[in-house]
């Protein structure tokens, strides 16, 4: 990193397409428009988005609210204007003492929310959460699984319900680590194979997996180069308690604009799908300040 580097912020937002996920890892992805959301914070990006509703109204969101002088990530409901695509309310619903981000959303069958399981790898745990329909509020905390574990997704396949992840530490984003359970609340078993990859641009889980009938595909964060700069799609070709194999379909990069220097989450809910932008901001008075205010919280 170079001295000018360090005086840009890497500020990431969050955008809509109006196309299922299903379609986007089927299609050209460079025709699709992104509708990024507007909105006044200057101090803190939005990352990791997953859509928890939507209607003809407004869309309500879970995101890593992440401010710049905590320099930890918070978990919040961004709600936004449907027809617009601007910022209504933010409202944080999980605060902790540790960094979380990814608030991944664990569905029942009818599609009601059963749990909300954020990234908490900092804890040492992975905790899921109910969430209170009065207040919208993240609570009764209780440990999914021990261990330090990134981006969490899971997903019911050919019986058993499977957990995609990697783990904190030197291979976070290129050690991929796979959980197999009869349950989504576990016990959850580490496949024999652990981790499965060495490798930046095919490990760390960018959001949902997508069933197609007859087909499983991953939506993967490429890193090779630099941290989130694009998706892979890959087609799951085996996965049992013994073997686990894939296939690389294509890379998707998010049309030429503001928010295009990078791109690590997709995730779709009915006719819609969120993802995430970086925007590059040279910005050195402001990062001096928030420099200064992070110090002074220490």
């Amino acid at each position: 990193m170079g001295i000018f580097d360090k005086f840009y912020y890497y500020t990431w937002n969050i955008g809509f397409i109006e196309s299922t996920s299903k379609d986007l890892v089927s299609s050209d992805f460079n025709q699709i428009k992104v509708h990024w959301v507007k909105h006044p914070y200057k101090d803190r990006f939005f990352a990791d988005p997953f859509i928890l509703s939507v209607d003809d109204n407004v869309i309500k969101v879970l995101v890593e609210d992440f401010p710049y002088y905590d320099k930890k990530g918070l978990i919040s409901i961004l709600t936004i204007d449907r027809k617009k695509y601007c910022l209504l309310d933010r409202k944080v619903i999980l605060e902790q003492p540790f960094h979380m981000s990814y608030p991944f959303i664990q569905r029942n069958e009818d599609g009601s929310v059963r749990w909300i399981a954020p990234e908490a790898s900092m804890s040492g745990n992975l905790y899921r959460y109910t969430i209170n329909p009065n207040t919208n509020l993240l609570e009764k905390q209780e440990v999914l699984i021990g261990e330090p574990l990134l981006d969490s997704t899971i997903v019911e396949y050919d019986g058993r319900w499977w957990l995609f992840c990697t783990k904190r530490g030197e291979t976070s984003n290129s050690g991929l680590y796979i959980y197999y359970a009869n349950s989504p609340e576990g016990p959850w078993t580490p496949h024999r194979s652990n981790p499965h990859v060495n490798n930046k641009s095919m490990a760390r889980p960018a959001g949902y997996l997508v069933s197609i009938p007859g087909s499983l595909y991953r939506v993967i964060q490429k890193n090779d180069k630099s941290f989130g700069e694009a998706v892979n799609i890959s087609r799951v070709k085996k996965l049992t308690t013994q073997e686990f194999e894939e296939e690389f379909i294509k890379e998707l990069r998010l049309p030429k604009d503001e928010y295009s220097h990078g791109f690590h989450t997709l995730n779709g809910l009915g006719d819609l799908t969120v993802v995430d932008g970086l925007k590059m901001q040279f910005t050195p008075l402001r990062r001096i300040v928030y420099e200064i205010r992070n110090r002074i919280k220490k």
